[in-house]
């Protein structure tokens, strides 16, 4: 599908080099291309780029290889492509190309023997196999990022517990947006199937039909005290208890309709929580978002926080199962979580930072960049050490025999905790700064592994030139892979430093010899997972047929 952006100051709707020469040519993609919705009307609208929509689709046809418009309210892309076609300024032949990666598709999904597919699935939306991942997935996905002197997981029975916050009875806020519309929507009355927090709590402590102490206390869009009566009854309720669960975050959004929303999270949040943890009671931070929101002071008010991000229908169950021990957290942060709203620390990743510094060798820019959690960060009740990080060579020469070329990087990982829980062991690795783009890190493998009280395991990752090398060529040009001569250094853990002494147990490096620029063999297109399949003979057939009837009427 396209996109509405612009890169390099092309319009990706008008854009030859990728729809064309990347994903055509270089990655050999032979399947159908959507635009996005309304995309194609943007280059008047929003790009300005032509003055017309009639303009608009003649760019975007004679400049793409798009095959289908999304107009979903007109369909006036076919009366202008009509228009294009009788004034010559559509070729045919660029209509009967589409055409062919349009039929292709309906006959690989049976269309026109089955025109509306999933009658026989219906009675499987909802059942007990589909409950039992959406389970799994969010239990598997829950990043505990802090747990202050073990304070999770609560232990049971619990003397006293409050819980709080616009997320806790909300499972329209643990979806998010594109769930059911198209900005989501919140509650728990269009999710049927859904677990929120507070009730999954409730149902692992077994109450049946008795309840926690509970207020949603502020509004998840402003931050807002619900009320003052709410707010004198919080912080009463906050006194009494032992532990106070706070499930906040953001309201559900999808693209433009959630842009306009400032970074930090809204002020009142962090108000509201440091009243309720100035009465004594230990704060439980529950985040549920899709996007790194500025916490401010939240950190420092709780005891333990957990990254929620969107768990879906079941992630209230999920949340509570992590929070009470039935489940081991053993999720990694997918991203860095920045800690101020400049926009280099915004738009920096995970690969051009290091532990303190956003880092842009292009422009030579280097710049402080605080940051809240770390790319990969992610704690458990187990805890694992890492040991025996070894290669097996520490000097590698090019060899075009098939083979020769393979680095094998071995670490142990032992489980010195006396329960049980899974690993997801990150391997990076770190090219020498050969060019301006060089990354401060990649992952190059991952894994998650379980293991019991004490015990460990020997890991093994296999590593070729191509992993540790860059796409250098330009776009249209092929996926020429480059890996230059020089020291490269691999590592484990998101948080490891390789010049910090106390990191080093995690660190190896190994030299790289290869002749000239280091430019390895072309990979083949064709052979590419993403070349759209094959057709049956009698497929092919029956696209030639509608073809050749196109191109008679």
């Amino acid at each position: 599908m396209g996109s509405y952006i612009a890169l390099n100051g092309v319009p990706v709707a008008a854009n030859e080099l990728t729809s064309k020469a990347l994903l055509r040519h270089d990655l050999g993609f032979k399947g159908m291309l959507v635009s996005d919705y309304g995309e194609m009307y943007l280059l008047r609208r929003d790009h300005k780029v032509v003055t017309s929509d009639l303009d608009a689709v003649d760019m975007s046809l004679n400049k793409t290889s798009y095959d289908m418009s999304m107009t979903p309210w007109d369909i006036t892309f076919i009366t202008h492509g009509q228009k294009l076609l009788q004034q010559r300024r559509l070729k045919r032949a660029r209509l009967v190309e589409s055409v062919a990666r349009i039929l292709k598709l309906k006959l690989q999904l049976d269309l026109w023997n089955q025109p509306v597919p999933g009658a026989d699935v219906v009675e499987s939306v909802g059942d007990a196999a589909s409950k039992a991942a959406a389970l799994a997935a969010g239990q598997e996905s829950i990043v505990l990022l802090k747990n202050e002197e073990a304070v999770l997981p609560l232990k049971l029975p619990l003397s006293s517990l409050f819980l709080t916050g616009p997320s806790m009875d909300d499972v329209g806020y643990l979806c998010g947006g594109w769930s059911l519309y198209w900005q989501g929507t919140s509650g728990n009355g269009m999710f049927p199937n859904g677990i929120s927090i507070r009730k999954g709590i409730e149902t692992i402590l077994g109450l049946n039909g008795t309840t926690l102490p509970y207020l949603g206390g502020v509004q998840m869009e402003s931050g807002n005290i619900t009320s003052a009566d709410d707010f004198a009854k919080a912080k009463l309720y906050a006194q009494a208890a032992t532990y106070t669960i706070v499930a906040l975050g953001e309201r559900t959004y999808a693209e433009d309709g959630g842009n306009k929303d400032p970074q930090e999270l809204p002020p009142g949040f962090a108000t509201y929580v440091e009243a309720l943890a100035a009465t004594g009671t230990k704060i439980i931070l529950v985040l549920t978002e899709g996007r790194p929101r500025l916490l401010g002071r939240l950190p420092t008010l709780a005891s333990a926080v957990l990254w929620a991000g969107l768990p879906g229908e079941m992630g209230g169950q999920a949340i509570a199962d992590v929070m009470f021990g039935k489940v081991n957290p053993s999720g990694k942060l997918p991203y860095t979580y920045p800690q101020t709203d400049s926009f280099v620390n915004l738009a920096s990743p995970y690969y051009m930072r290091n532990a303190t510094h956003c880092i842009n060798k292009v422009y030579g820019n280097v710049s402080a960049c605080p940051t809240e959690y770390h790319f990969g960060d992610g704690l458990s009740y187990a805890s694992f050490e890492y040991s025996s990080v070894s290669l097996s060579s520490k000097s590698l020469s090019y060899s075009s025999s098939k083979g020769k070329n393979t680095l094998t990087v071995s670490v142990t990982i032992k489980n010195s905790a006396a329960i049980a829980g899974q690993e997801t062991v990150l391997l990076f690795m770190t090219p020498p700064p050969t060019r301006p783009t060089a990354e401060t890190k990649l992952v190059k493998r991952f894994l998650k592994i379980w293991l019991g009280p004490g015990e460990s395991r020997e890991l093994k990752f296999d590593l070729q030139p191509q992993d540790w090398g860059y796409y250098s060529n330009e776009i249209g040009a092929g996926l020429a892979t480059t890996s230059p001569s020089g020291t490269y250094t691999v590592f484990f853990k998101g948080s490891t430093d390789c010049n910090n002494q106390q990191h080093q147990q995690l660190c190896q490096t190994f030299e790289w010899s290869i002749p000239g620029s280091g430019v390895l063999p072309l990979q083949d297109p064709s052979k590419s997972p993403v070349s759209g399949g094959t057709l049956t003979h009698v497929a092919t057939m029956a696209v030639v047929a509608a073809i050749s009837a196109l191109v008679a009427w």
